[in-house]
């Protein structure tokens, strides 16, 4: 602090004693030097090395990946600014996700089943809420309690023979369960129900009742996809003497009187008329019986003409 006393007693004793040039040059010395007193401490202050500035990662362009949903970099979503020059973008660190649309794929059909079943047809799964009869039952579909009825099969009707035996038999395989539902190509009978091939776990339910002997295989055209395999399994319960195929005795019933022509010859069968010639006109037709079952056991006994002209194996189907 004295040094600077100093110099100003000396600059004001010498200003003094100047002319008016010497004045204006010392006046510039002495603001050079102030100058130069001031820049020195800012100097000390500051330091030396700046700052390190801030650098942003590059982008490789060429390693942007474009797809619909936007841009995705080393797995981040990069969506174009509507505003922005071409090549810049606005980093979104939100993932944005678009749903996938998938299908509902077709119910599996189980190894092994029946090969006759359409693969490419509708196929829907079912809750089994009751049984009908032997080849018809109620489901819970979509939302709606529908009957459904078996594909090419003839199972007796309520109040008929063996109806109680083909429900228990279709009510053992599928009440309460959850069944597939196959289309062939009619979607509904007359009656309004469904018709169906139906699956349980790995059974072939319409086959199932019908090789059990309770149900006949029946032309359904034009769902026959499965004809040939129904008829099979008919001919297996025959062979088999399997529920309505059980072979029955004859009831005892007076012979036929001599003056109807006797024999079989009007029987149409192997066996002989005389037991089931009931009206004693010489011939066994629907005409001697009063009940399907009567004549159905007839038929069985070999007397085919009873069947009519449709081939279904149902005797006198006009009967009670």
């Amino acid at each position: 602090m004295q040094a600077i006393q100093r110099f100003f007693k000396w600059f004001f004793d010498t200003f003094r004693k100047q002319g008016h040039i010497g004045k204006i040059v010392l006046s510039a010395v002495t603001l050079f030097v102030i100058c130069c007193l001031c820049i020195v401490p800012v100097g000390i202050l500051t330091p030396s090395t700046s700052l390190p500035t801030s650098t942003l990662p590059s982008i490789d362009v060429s390693a942007i990946q474009t797809s619909a949903a936007g841009t995705f970099v080393a797995g981040v979503n990069i969506a174009a600014t509507t505003n922005a020059p071409t090549g810049l973008f606005e980093l979104i660190t939100t993932p944005i996700f678009t749903p996938t649309i998938t299908n509902t794929p077709l119910a599996t059909l189980p190894v092994g089943i029946a090969s006759c079943i359409p693969a490419n047809t509708p196929r829907e799964i079912a809750l089994v809420l009751g049984i009908v009869d032997g080849d018809s039952i109620n489901v819970q579909l979509n939302g709606q309690i529908l009957q459904v009825d078996y594909i090419g099969i003839d199972a007796p009707e309520t109040g008929k023979e063996y109806y109680g035996q083909a429900a228990q038999i279709n009510q053992n395989l599928v009440y309460s369960k959850t069944v597939t539902l196959i289309k062939d190509i009619s979607e509904t009978a007359s009656n309004g129900a469904l018709v169906r091939y139906v699956l349980v776990d790995n059974i072939f339910v319409n086959e199932e009742i019908v090789k059990s002997g309770y149900a006949l295989a029946v032309s359904s055209s034009p769902d026959n996809a499965c004809s040939s395999t129904l008829t099979s399994a008919q001919s297996q319960a025959q062979a088999g003497s399997l529920g309505l195929w059980i072979p029955t005795a004859a009831p005892n019933l007076p012979p036929a009187s001599s003056s109807g022509g006797g024999g079989s010859s009007g029987g149409g069968g192997s066996s002989g008329g005389g037991n089931y010639d009931n009206n004693g006109d010489g011939k066994v037709t629907c005409a001697d019986f009063k009940t399907q079952a009567a004549a159905q056991q007839a038929y069985n006994a070999g007397y085919s003409n009873l069947d009519g002209n449709d081939n279904d194996g149902r005797a006198c189907e006009s009967l009670p």
